[in-house]
């Protein structure tokens, strides 16, 4: 299968869409921001991530692929790969390509879900997330089995402490001025999908799986 990069604002359901992709397909979901929570201290690269997080610093593109790539290495890639996160700038796109390069791996599908800032918002707002294994939740579209309870590992739900309107309009906004010239290079290139974000996520589910369905 091909691999997919997926683009998308807060709130627009990519978690989603990449554990159902997991679950039906049996893709790798690769997410950057768990790699550098999780990143093993004891490895080379390992130990720079967490020198730079540990200091409050923001880790440099190019290690950050360095973490990628050695991950990469654990699994077998050529069954497809989601990247949640790795690309947000042309920086990023560029090491991007050249990842697939060394590893000889196909750049795949870059998919951007689109969702507007409004029903966004609504989204983030009512969103509850479990405090030890991190599956989302809704108030009122994805209710667990038991209230404040999550349903797979049995732990405490809670509310993103940065869920308020004013907060999440400014992360919706610097998200998007931020990937645009991304997202104005792939689509320059005719190599951008864009799917929307429906408020059932199986309807944006069956988008995706058209694209799939058209290699």
């Amino acid at each position: 299968m091909k691999n997919i990069i997926f683009v998308a604002p807060p709130a627009a359901g990519k978690g989603t869409q990449c554990e159902l992709l997991v679950n039906k397909y049996g893709y790798h979901h690769l997410s950057t921001g768990d790699l550098l929570r999780n990143v093993d201290p004891s490895t080379e690269v390992g130990k720079k991530v967490h020198e730079v997080m540990s200091s409050g610093g923001l880790v440099d593109d190019e290690l950050v692929f360095s973490l990628i790539k050695e991950h990469l290495l654990t699994l077998d890639y050529h069954k497809g790969v989601l990247f949640d996160g790795a690309i947000r700038t042309l920086k990023q796109v560029e090491l991007y390509d050249q990842l697939c390069v060394d590893l000889n791996m196909d750049r795949g599908h870059v998919i951007f879900i689109n969702i507007s800032e409004e029903r966004a918002m609504a989204r983030s707002l009512g969103r509850l997330g479990c405090s030890s294994c991190g599956k989302i939740y809704h108030k009122v579209n994805m209710k667990p089995e038991v209230e404040g309870i999550c349903d797979v590992c049995g732990g405490t739900l809670v509310s993103r402490d940065d869920d308020n309107e004013i907060t999440f309009k400014n992360r919706f906004n610097t998200y998007l001025e931020k990937v645009e010239p991304v997202l104005d290079y792939y689509r320059n290139r005719n190599e951008l999908i864009t799917v929307e974000a429906m408020d059932n996520k199986m309807d944006t589910f069956a988008q995706i799986e058209e694209v799939l369905n058209n290699d």
